[in-house]
């Protein structure tokens, strides 16, 4: 169970899962934490489903790159994007 809003497994923060164990919560974990692993390539982007629609919003990149497949166009991006001219992406 997870003390968050998050709306996926993988944006809840570290420390925020309550475990249990026959019906009793254990001390929570600063180790435990949910991952998306894959091959993370263009040819191979996530979908945003596996990601975590706030996943954005919620994960702080410093220099990884996330290569993902946007749900409303089918568009492949990455996380280093440069937002498209006029607004748009």
């Amino acid at each position: 169970e997870a003390a968050s809003t998050a709306l996926h497994p993988g944006t809840v923060e570290v420390g925020s899962w309550k475990v249990f164990d026959r019906g009793k919560e254990l001390p929570k974990s600063a180790e435990l934490e949910m991952l998306c692993d894959g091959p993370n390539t263009e040819e191979q982007p996530f979908l945003m489903e596996e990601l975590g629609r706030d996943f954005f919003l919620r994960v702080h990149l410093t220099r990884k790159v996330v290569w993902f497949v946007c749900p409303a166009t089918g568009d492949i991006y990455h996380s280093a994007a440069d937002a498209k001219p006029g607004g748009e992406g």
